[in-house]
């Protein structure tokens, strides 16, 4: 039933299909698998729509709407629809946190990201303990490891990972070469023989930056491009929220440590505008307006019919209350007339 309500609502809130046209629609959520402050992911979730919105509607337009949500399920279910074109997803968990993801909400992402999809996924969604074939299909680091960021006290005590560039995409084109950024954790998989990282099945990933602060390994990929028949992605195995020891409780502007860099602002606006390239311009834009568009007309038919249905039913019976007040009021009428008439006879 939660499901339901919540394909219901996004149906009414970003597909003006019946109102006339559709609109391209990017999500935007971070989700805590354990147990931080609940207004802290909403600062991360509006920090990040800031940026997505800078850099989609600067390549894109005004067109192209971006929407932060903060429930799991709801955006869950949004990625399903068809005039979402992406999203950038931020999740903190470890094994056992207290988000879910059965086998059937793991297939549906998958198979959503298959039909075409731009995807930015932070941290949390490259490990597999949690995520499984998300971890390897979508946002493929297929990470089983974790390392907290090296403790940092200027200028504020936090924990930092070392990112440097691996090679050259249109993602990190203009961003600097190497750069620190605030992180509590980041993921990875040990790396194979003489440095060799785990590589997807299918599909072309580029490690665009490496951590060179795991210990024990020279570097590790912490920012990957990939890229499949449909679908692309950008995957950032740190940037964890909770970048040191709840300085959140101190510090107001706390979510804003990795957010507040220029150089993390830019790669993650520029991964999703690359991200969405296909489904955002053009002829992908246009096809998939048109399926979206048949999409709402079979799906919210009945759904407006019903509605029509209950207006009519609402003022036939607002009709009839009307006419009971008329009635009421008339015998109401009579009955003062005739009680009058007859005390004055009497009188």
């Amino acid at each position: 039933m939660r499901r339901g309500w919540a394909s219901l609502a996004f149906i009414m809130f970003i597909a003006p299909a019946a109102l006339g046209g559709v609109a391209p629609v990017i999500m935007v959520g971070c989700f805590d698998g354990q147990t931080y402050p609940v207004a802290y992911m909403a600062n991360y979730t509006r920090e990040l729509v800031k940026v997505a919105e800078e850099y989609v509607r600067s390549r894109y337009g005004e067109s192209v709407y971006v929407v932060g949500v903060g429930d799991w399920s709801f955006l869950l279910d949004a990625l399903t629809f068809p005039n979402v074109i992406g999203a950038v997803v931020a999740l903190n968990v470890r094994e056992g946190g207290q988000l879910y993801l059965s086998p059937l909400r793991t297939s549906q992402v998958v198979s959503s990201f298959e039909r075409g999809l731009g995807l930015v996924g932070i941290q949390g969604l490259g490990y597999s303990p949690y995520c499984g074939r998300i971890s390897r299909e979508v946002f493929p680091l297929d990470a089983n490891l974790s390392a907290a960021g090296r403790l940092s006290r200027v200028p504020v005590t936090t924990l930092r990972h070392t990112h440097e560039k691996a090679s050259n995409h249109p993602v990190n084109a203009q961003a600097p070469d190497r750069f620190d950024a605030a992180d509590g954790m980041l993921v990875y998989r040990k790396p194979g023989g003489e440095g060799a990282w785990w590589t997807p099945e299918e599909g072309n990933l580029t490690v665009l930056y490496v951590c060179k602060t795991v210990g024990g390994y020279s570097s590790v990929p912490s920012v990957v491009a990939y890229e499949r028949e449909q679908g692309r992605s950008v995957t950032f195995a740190g940037l964890k929220h909770t970048d040191g020891f709840g300085k959140y409780e101190k510090d107001l502007t706390y979510y804003n440590h990795s957010l507040g860099i220029p150089a993390v602002r830019q790669i993650i606006g520029e991964s999703l505008a690359w991200a969405v390239q296909p489904f955002a311009e053009g002829a992908g834009l246009k096809a998939r307006m048109e399926a979206s568009s048949a999409f709402f007309a079979e799906n919210l038919g009945p759904l407006f019919e019903k509605m029509r249905m209950a207006e009519e039913a609402k003022a036939r019976q607002e009709n009839r209350v009307q006419a009971s007040v008329l009635l009421l009021c008339g015998a109401s009428g009579v009955a003062i007339l005739a009680i009058a008439y007859l005390g004055f006879a009497r009188g």
